[in-house]
């Protein structure tokens, strides 16, 4: 009895090594969307808090540490994003594009 796992890929082949280029490059689309939500959320969150606050001072600094660590995160995000785009300008390799080269006559 021979057993295969389902294509993951969209057909129904067995997978190979090739898929899992495009497996990972599912899985870091998907990190990066969740990188980005998480960051809105905590905007939100911060700015509830900042609203809920009222006079209570130990809630308004709560809320600028959350608005703090969000614009941080969303600084580091921008940061990394350029460093790759400075690499691929200066050095041509391509950071933000994942391949994984498996023949000889890759490019």
């Amino acid at each position: 009895m021979k057993v295969q796992a389902a294509g993951l890929v969209g057909n129904d082949a067995p997978n190979t090594l090739a898929d899992i280029e495009i497996v990972i490059k599912n899985l870091l689309g998907s990190a990066a969307s969740l990188i980005g939500l998480a960051i809105f959320v905590m905007l939100v969150v911060g700015a509830f808090q900042y609203i809920t606050s009222g006079a209570d001072q130990k809630a308004v600094e709560k809320s600028r540490t959350v608005f703090t660590f969000a614009l941080m995160g969303a600084a580091a995000v921008i940061v990394l994003w350029l460093v790759f785009v400075f690499l691929k300008q200066f050095t041509g390799i391509d950071l933000l594009q994942f391949k994984i080269c498996i023949t000889d006559n890759c490019q």
